[in-house]
């Protein structure tokens, strides 16, 4: 690899990133099962997160970390998981 090193470490991360998004859409898991939809949308913005040259990589970076954290917030607040949860005093009434 040549170049700067904030620049490698840029290419690296969003190569990760966007494999990461693409293995999503196309395994259909990320932290929960993924809706078919979501998953025809992940699979292409992976590839083109991963592939797209033309733009420097640390925008490329952050689009798939808003990505993934879009995901993962999706998934838990689909199940209701940021509800407070109550102690077990409140289950046994």
């Amino acid at each position: 690899m040549e170049g700067e090193v904030l620049d490698i470490i840029g290419y690296v991360l969003v190569i990760l990133s966007g494999l990461t998004v693409f293995s999503a859409g196309l395994t259909g898991y990320f932290s929960e099962r993924i809706a078919w939809p979501l998953r025809v949308v992940l699979i292409p913005a992976g590839i083109a997160l991963s592939l797209l040259h033309n733009f420097p990589p640390w925008p490329r970076v952050g689009l798939a970390l808003i990505i993934l954290v879009g995901i993962y917030l999706h998934q838990h607040a689909a199940h209701g998981r940021f509800a407070r949860e109550e102690g077990p005093a409140a289950v046994e009434e």
